[in-house]
């Protein structure tokens, strides 16, 4: 039987807002269960989590991107657990991940931060704490492999007393993955596909010791866009194209071709590689 977990603030569904406000953060990602530690310094978000603190206590986080003004259509509503002011005016703050959400609208407010019209109804299995079977060793070891070749560290001793639904959470979200990495744990259907997400895009981030993003994009109506979904389908077609043909260097994944991709030089450097169609 699968075992539950504890958040440190319940949210029933019914208690789930329709229209919150957002504070977008570039390669920031939130997950539900996880923590988020923030340190509020702009006037405009000040005001933002002071409303919020008068209501329900939640506010969007969610990507940029291109721009401050062009967010993705998926972020995650995490819930004020504690705040301090300091001295300084600044609004030190923590925030547990509550559950995901589509954005359907948003209106800047007359203080600055936008206000959202959210749905959260196919998200709402994300409240439930239940317990995934995952190999913990194996998951914790590759990740501490990959934040050394960061020259990162990782506390393994802390991640050993966290829930398996914990250990996903806080993995994805200090992992040094750019935002469209991110971006398709945080829109993972499920914790089996979030899982899959996680080792593919480590994966694709190693070779050599260098580190390299894998960008899919395609063209619609002449213009090149990244379609999230697709974009999510390309990378574990790249992983089954490296475990197929033994893929040990950054030279050979420019051979991808599966799916009508094909490596884009014009596009490339030598840390991310861009593949369209």
């Amino acid at each position: 039987m699968e075992d539950t977990i504890k958040k440190l603030f319940e949210v029933d569904p019914k208690e789930v807002p329709s229209s919150i406000p957002l504070f977008p953060l570039e390669n920031v990602l939130l997950l539900p269960f996880g923590k988020l530690p923030l340190n509020i310094f702009e006037e405009r978000y000040i005001n933002m989590v002071l409303d919020s603190l008068k209501s329900h206590r939640m506010i969007g986080i969610i990507q940029p991107r291109n721009n401050n003004n062009d967010f993705f259509m998926m972020g995650c509503i995490g819930k004020i657990t504690s705040y301090i002011e300091t001295p300084d005016y600044r609004l030190v703050l923590n925030l547990e991940g509550v559950c995901r959400f589509a954005l359907h609208e948003r209106n800047l407010t007359p203080k600055g931060y936008y206000q959202a019209i959210i749905d959260t109804t196919s998200y709402l299995d994300d409240l439930k704490s239940l317990e995934p079977m995952i190999d913990r060793d194996g998951l914790t070891k590759k990740y501490a492999d990959f934040f050394k070749m960061k020259k990162l560290q990782i506390d393994r001793e802390v991640l050993g007393e966290t829930s398996n639904l914990q250990l996903l959470s806080t993995l994805a979200m200090l992992a040094p993955f750019n935002k469209i990495d991110k971006q398709a744990i945080l829109e993972s259907p499920n914790l089996k596909e979030s899982v899959n997400n996680l080792n593919s895009i480590i994966d694709l981030n190693k070779f050599n010791g260098k580190i390299l993003s894998v960008v899919f994009k395609e063209y619609r109506k002449d213009e090149l866009k990244f379609i999230s979904f697709n974009a999510k389908k390309a990378r574990g077609l790249m992983t089954q194209f490296i475990i197929k043909n033994k893929i040990d260097s950054n030279k050979d994944i420019k051979e991808f071709d599966y799916d009508n991709y094909n490596f884009d030089s014009k596009l490339s450097d030598d840390s991310t590689f861009v593949f369209t169609r």
